[in-house]
């Protein structure tokens, strides 16, 4: 008996690997968001956070300007630059993604802003 031996043909299409890391559901959901809303000013972070099921929290968080309210010497009420500053949630919305992280829907409507 001969034996042969039949090589697997070769893909149609070469396979193409890449070595950047998948971005999770919350990353990508973030994306989307800053996509359609704009990114706000002094934008230090937007946060997604599952709370359930396909739902998640996402929040967008900004730097304040560093300021203070004081009376100058003639009595007025003036903001006054100081050294610290702090954080503020400048928008919020509960979204529900598909499971690849495709934004179905918000409350509230996430439209453009900045």
């Amino acid at each position: 008996m001969n034996a042969t031996t039949t090589l697997p043909s070769e893909p149609s299409e070469p396979i193409v690997q890449t070595n950047e890391p998948q971005k999770s559901i919350e990353e990508t959901i973030c994306s989307q968001v800053l996509e359609r809303l704009g990114r706000p000013i002094r934008l230090v972070k937007i946060t997604a956070m599952n709370v359930g099921g396909n739902n998640y929290r996402v929040n967008t968080w900004c730097k304040t300007p560093p300021q203070r309210t004081v009376k100058n010497s003639t009595g007025a009420t003036v903001q006054e630059e100081c050294f610290v500053s702090g954080y503020v949630i400048s928008d919020s919305f509960y979204v529900k993604a598909s499971p690849e992280g495709g934004i179905v829907s918000s409350d509230p409507l996430i439209e453009k802003k900045y």
